[in-house]
């Protein structure tokens, strides 16, 4: 779908054997927040030999937990697995304003 531009989670293929995942992607509710129909997109790079058949189970349980995230700001993109990955150029500092009560 076009509007798909968030990210909600990044994994690491398992280089053509059997993957599997388990993420707490508790961060990501805010996207689904407006409820109704949601798209999803997995993506792989177009460069990757892997091919794979995916399946993603959602599941929502409120356990223990006194608040849920309300809203996310993104801090930074991807960009190209290389040796300029983690270059203090390549990203930018996101200043934060974050509320008394934010735990």
């Amino acid at each position: 779908h076009a509007s798909c531009t968030a990210e909600a989670a990044r994994w690491v293929t398992a280089y053509g054997r059997p993957g599997r995942w388990l993420t707490d992607a508790t961060a990501a509710l805010p996207l689904l927040r407006g409820g109704g129909r949601q798209h999803l997109r997995l993506r792989q790079p177009e460069w990757s030999a892997q091919r794979y058949r995916a399946t993603l189970t959602l599941v929502l349980r409120r356990v223990g937990k006194a608040g849920a995230p309300t809203r996310s700001v993104f801090l930074f993109g991807g960009g190209a697995f290389d040796a300029g990955y983690n270059a203090a150029a390549a990203r930018a500092p996101v200043r934060l304003d974050v509320g008394a009560g934010v735990r």
